[in-house]
């Protein structure tokens, strides 16, 4: 049996691919997280970053890395603190002689709108806000720290699905039977589902670390609009779930030009390819949200 470890274990990804590979016959998962998981799984072991960075976690036999950990809170202090986190992570990957590491980066590095459509690995990059600069900064630190003879990779995921997300909202006032009002109708979106990401970064380790590209983007290959998710929100509340159809409302804004990445390289190179569409991404997100209620 292989070892994997999984920094971020604690966050929306790196839970999920923990659950995904929880009684796994193919990968012992270190779940490394800022404070220990409770956790029944023969196949998981549990260990907290300060016992990485203290020298007391037991890494040896580590074959992969998938490197989530990092900050969803984009002020200044906390992108930093995460730079300085991930440098020095890094820093212990290449002490303890790690190898065939995943570092989850964002498609927020690249220039937006794109030139196609979909934005290829080569496209342009030009980050948008602080937390595009910071991913990027992790990918040069990759470049760095850890030379030819190691296999590493980024993966530049899509956005994910997540209690943040303007979804929420519409599942939440949906349920409710409060209006769901619909900023920027038209605005292009692509929002992936966390199960999904976690099923191909798994694919990813499964897959031939020495033939593995520089970078790689993870997403859904498809986009919608903000639009087309409010009525299939509203849809799915009222015919899956037996909710009256919520009230609709419009106030229309300005929108900006939106480019999704183009996951060719990932699905040829590994054979994955996304499962989860937006009517379970969206049915799943409300069951989530009807549990926490209960």
């Amino acid at each position: 049996m292989k070892k994997v470890l999984i920094t971020g274990a604690g966050g929306l990804l790196g839970s999920h691919i923990v659950e995904k590979l929880k009684n796994s016959d193919r990968w012992h998962v270190v779940a490394a997280s800022r404070n220990p998981l409770q956790t029944d799984a023969q196949n998981v072991t549990s260990v907290t970053n300060d016992e990485i960075f203290a020298g007391t976690a037991d890494l040896s036999d580590v074959n992969a890395v998938i490197h989530c950990a990092f900050s969803r809170d984009n002020s200044p202090q906390a992108l930093a603190e995460g730079l300085i986190f991930t440098k020095n992570i890094f820093d212990c990957f290449k002490c303890n002689g790690l190898d065939n590491i995943i570092n989850v980066s964002s498609q927020g590095l690249y220039k937006q709108p794109g030139q196609t459509e979909f934005l290829k690995e080569s496209a342009p990059i030009a980050p948008r806000d602080a937390y595009g600069v910071t991913k990027l900064a992790t990918e040069l630190l990759m470049d760095s720290i850890f030379g030819e003879n190691t296999n590493y990779t980024n993966v530049r995921l899509s956005s994910l699905n997540m209690p943040q997300r303007f979804t929420q909202y519409f599942v939440n006032n949906a349920l409710n039977g409060t209006p769901v009002k619909i900023m920027g109708s038209k605005q292009k979106v692509s929002l992936m589902d966390a199960r999904d990401a976690a099923n191909g970064l798994i694919a990813l380790i499964d897959s031939l670390p020495a033939k593995w590209q520089k970078a790689y983007n993870l997403g859904t290959g498809r986009h919608t609009t903000v639009e087309q998710l409010a009525l299939l929100t509203a849809d799915i509340v009222h015919k899956k779930f037996g909710y009256a159809y919520p009230v609709l409302e419009y106030a229309e804004r300005e929108v900006a030009e939106y480019s999704p990445v183009d996951i060719s390289a990932i699905c040829a190179d590994t054979g994955w390819s996304p499962s989860c569409n937006d009517e379970a991404m969206i049915t799943d997100m409300i069951e989530r949200t009807l549990r926490d209620r209960a």
